[in-house]
């Protein structure tokens, strides 16, 4: 690995090493989550695509990043791995714009990886989860032209769809979720975009 990049490394290492423990002793006494006499928060719940939006019960700002590390493709090279692991490291900690930077410079330098499908995805949902929503709507077009055969490809279709409701473009929003429908029935988004399109609409979803 070059200085530079294990710098980087080591920087958000200690990022992330300090989050955890400001969050440790920043949390209020009665916490519902001890271990061993230790008061400690919960943890973060797991995403929840069907119920992504603000107003759901476990909206993006209460959420990880999908899919878990154990679903995501596996980069190829080694600096890329760590590089990729030290993202996911500072993502977890709620650390999106350190997280963001690494995940840009991964797509930069090592654009074959398979991991820079996985690093442009996790571009779209850090910002998502910052409130950057321009620019989690770019990566995420970024994202749908780049990747046309993803197994991943039905979350930036629910989010950029979400985007352009807000934008107004009602019509493209209902294409993308009319795909996640049509194309992708086994997905996890599936319902949200059952919903989201049964809401433009104007009428309940159907039950199954």
């Amino acid at each position: 690995m070059q200085r530079k990049e294990l710098l980087v490394v080591l920087i958000l290492g200690l990022l992330v090493a300090l989050a955890a423990t400001v969050r440790l002793f920043s949390t209020p006494l009665g916490s519902s989550a001890t271990k061993g006499g230790t008061t400690t928060k919960p943890p973060l719940r797991p995403y929840h695509p069907t119920t992504g939006a603000k107003n759901g019960s476990a909206g993006p700002h209460e959420s990880v990043l999908w899919p878990p590390p154990t679903e995501r493709v596996a980069p190829r090279n080694p600096t890329a791995a760590r590089l990729f692991a030290a993202a996911e490291a500072a993502a977890a900690e709620r650390l999106f714009a350190p997280a963001v930077g690494i995940y840009k410079h991964v797509r930069d330098k090592f654009p074959d990886d398979p991991v820079a499908e996985m690093a442009l995805l996790r571009l779209g949902q850090c910002c998502t989860l910052a409130e950057r929503t321009a620019d989690a709507a770019g990566y995420y077009e970024q994202f749908i032209k780049l990747y046309p055969n993803s197994e991943f490809r039905p979350l930036p279709l629910v989010w950029s769809a979400e985007a352009l409701i807000l934008a107004g473009d009602i019509g493209l929003a209902r294409s993308r979720l009319s795909e996640v429908i049509e194309k992708h029935p086994d997905s996890p988004f599936v319902e949200r975009a059952k919903a989201r399109l049964a809401a433009l609409e104007g009428q309940a979803p159907k039950a199954p």
